[in-house]
């Protein structure tokens, strides 16, 4: 048993352990732990990629950089490039919704990122963004419209005003 797979069996049992709730007597029956291990074995490869915790992310990104580069011709240096570039985006979180990527979770295979950009002149991978985004001003409202403010003489006296309109009467 290699160090991955006691890592593994470790995983599942202490899921296990989370997910059951606690009994009265301990359990001493090893082929009841198979069986239970088993079943959540076999549950655990049905999961879609949003499921999936970050272990299993990144050994299916490693599993996909080494079939791409199989794939596509690209030798080792490239490789390690292309592994430190999804590993990147994983921590920045653009790999982790359903559309950054293409999983088949029947088999548990990533088939392919869409967002993958390949530059083989420079031997260098990007991570393009999605062009699903939409802009933030574009759902904001109209907002708060100014209005103009008439300005007053800042020179005109404060004195009683004088009606030219009257006649002048002898007193």
């Amino acid at each position: 048993m290699s160090a991955s797979d006691s890592s593994e069996l470790n995983n599942l049992r202490y899921k296990t352990g989370c997910m059951r709730k606690p009994r009265q007597e301990p359990l001493h029956d090893a082929s009841s732990v198979d069986q239970i291990l088993e079943t959540e074995s076999a549950s655990r490869g049905a999961k879609p990629w949003q499921r999936l915790n970050r272990t299993d992310r990144v050994a299916k990104l490693r599993a996909f950089a080494v079939a791409y580069c199989d794939k596509h011709e690209l030798d080792a240096t490239e490789r390690v490039d292309l592994e430190r570039t999804l590993l990147a985006g994983l921590e920045r979180r653009r790999l982790t919704g359903a559309r950054d990527v293409v999983y088949d979770a029947q088999n548990g295979v990533l088939t392919a990122i869409p967002c993958l950009c390949h530059q083989p002149q420079a031997k260098r991978f990007t991570l393009k963004r999605p062009d699903r985004r939409v802009s933030t001003l574009k759902s904001l409202g109209a907002g708060k419209q100014k209005r103009a403010r008439r300005r007053t003489r800042a020179h005109a006296s404060p004195g009683p005003e004088i009606d030219t309109g009257l006649k002048e009467t002898k007193a």
